[in-house]
């Protein structure tokens, strides 16, 4: 009987969805984005879905401008490239921000650096890094 039972949990093993190996770009990254002649402190946040599809969203912390939502974002090796096309509020006001991050990783992918390139400004190069998972905060009592 146990060699029965054993042998059914192989197969339904054989048969299960193997689960995407976990992205190293996943979490955190933050770093400054330089551009006409300002840096801006930003950050990048990267989330995977369960069937591996990466999401993310950057925020401009200097202008507190949060949850910009990453359009698509593609790796190939060590190169990315984001499309952003959203409309946020900052203000009171909405916002549209349209563009194109094409990037590369260091070789132990722990480092970004690359070009932010939008409609009618001059590309702005930007540098991020992985930062560690922060522990959740414990709520104020």
């Amino acid at each position: 009987m146990l060699k029965r039972i054993a042998g059914t949990l192989l197969v339904g093993l054989a048969f299960a969805p193997i689960a995407p190996a976990q992205s190293p770009i996943l979490g955190d990254w933050e770093g400054t984005l330089d551009s006409n002649s300002q840096t801006y402190r930003i950050a990048w946040h990267v989330t995977a879905a369960a069937d591996g599809t990466l999401t993310s969203t950057i925020d401009n912390l200097d202008e507190q401008i949060f949850g910009i939502k990453v359009k698509s974002t593609v790796i190939k090796g060590l190169e990315v490239t984001l499309t952003v096309d959203d409309t946020v509020q900052s203000n009171g006001e909405d916002i549209t921000i349209r563009g194109i991050t094409t990037g590369t990783f260091n070789s132990d992918m722990t480092e970004l650096s690359g070009t932010w390139t939008a409609a009618n400004q001059p590309p702005a190069n930007f540098t991020l890094k992985h930062v560690p998972a922060q522990p959740a905060t414990p709520p104020a009592s």
